[in-house]
């Protein structure tokens, strides 16, 4: 198969080199910025520590052939990544969106078919084309627009299960981008405000903010016909971080770097979604404003 990788994060990388595994397919990488060349190798790191090295084959943007495209972006790209790529793509052919955060619904291109593809396997970029695989995960992939066929499902279920196992189809995975969300709304800003990995989070003291976050997101996700249980949400949230304890989370990673962070995805976005709905969402308001004021902050010492 014919397969684009769009983005170089560590998600990215991590899926083009365990597709790349397989000589049946053609996997190529198209860069989200080209600020720099690409570099001749990609060197991974599994989880058993191992290092390989692979020739990184670079996409001409003649995206018109692809059987599958998978979009490994942060949330803030993918409204210039759309209109960049998707008029160069079939509008047939399955384009997967891989990212933290939810989109706005007037954010989603209508005329293509798009599916959500939510992994909990770890990845860390050591450096511009090398990475880490830090964790074992799951991944859940579902269909957010368009039409698709059983046996396209069975064909890219099988293909990305081949790749990095396992991966699971879901009819509605909109429920599973929401319990992502929460547990995102979580531990992102926490760890990065308070600059500490993730298993810290499951500490006594934390657990009153955690409550009072995930009360706000279950308010406006009954709004979308969700209805999800405050002792549900909290064991996923404390789950995660114990299962990712010594992980530095993404939205830490981007403050300790000077990056952009997705907070307007994640916090922001349940902060958004109260203000339409009139539900009050005042401690995820705080974060996010805690987060913007941090980032604003690092990127003003990293000028100096």
């Amino acid at each position: 198969m014919n397969i684009v990788i769009v983005g170089q994060g560590a998600i990215g990388l991590l899926w083009y080199h365990k597709l790349s595994l397989n000589p049946e397919h053609q996997i190529s990488l198209q860069c989200s910025a080209r600020s720099q060349p690409i570099p001749e190798n990609l060197s991974f790191t599994d989880t058993h520590g191992k290092v390989q090295t692979k020739i990184v084959s670079a996409n001409n943007k003649d995206l018109s052939n692809a059987d599958i495209i998978l979009f490994c972006l942060k949330a803030y790209s993918y409204q210039q990544a759309f209109n960049q790529y998707l008029p160069f793509i079939q509008q047939e052919t399955p384009v997967i969106l891989c990212h933290n955060g939810i989109l706005a619904e007037n954010e989603i291109p209508k005329d293509h078919l798009l599916l959500s593809l939510l992994t909990t396997h770890g990845s860390k970029r050591i450096k511009a084309f090398s990475v880490e695989h830090t964790g074992i995960g799951v991944n859940d992939l579902g269909i957010i627009q368009g039409k698709i066929s059983n046996s396209q499902i069975e064909l890219l279920t099988d293909v990305l299960n081949q790749a990095l196992p396992e991966t699971v189809w879901h009819e509605d995975i909109n429920a599973k981008q929401w319990r992502k969300l929460a547990v995102n709304c979580v531990i992102n800003p926490l760890t990065a405000i308070n600059n500490c990995d993730n298993g810290v989070l499951t500490s006594a003291a934390f657990q009153p903010k955690i409550k009072a976050i995930l009360l706000e997101v279950i308010a406006v996700a009954k709004h979308f016909k969700l209805n999800f249980d405050i002792n549900e949400l909290t064991s996923l949230v404390l789950s995660v971080a114990q299962q990712t304890a010594t992980n530095c989370s993404s939205m830490r990673s981007d403050i300790l770097n000077g990056r952009k962070t997705e907070i307007a995805q994640i916090n922001g976005f349940i902060v958004q979604q109260g203000a339409n709905l009139n539900i009050a969402t005042p401690i995820n308001s705080e974060l996010t404003h805690a987060v913007n004021a941090l980032a604003k902050d690092n990127k003003r010492d990293s000028s100096i």
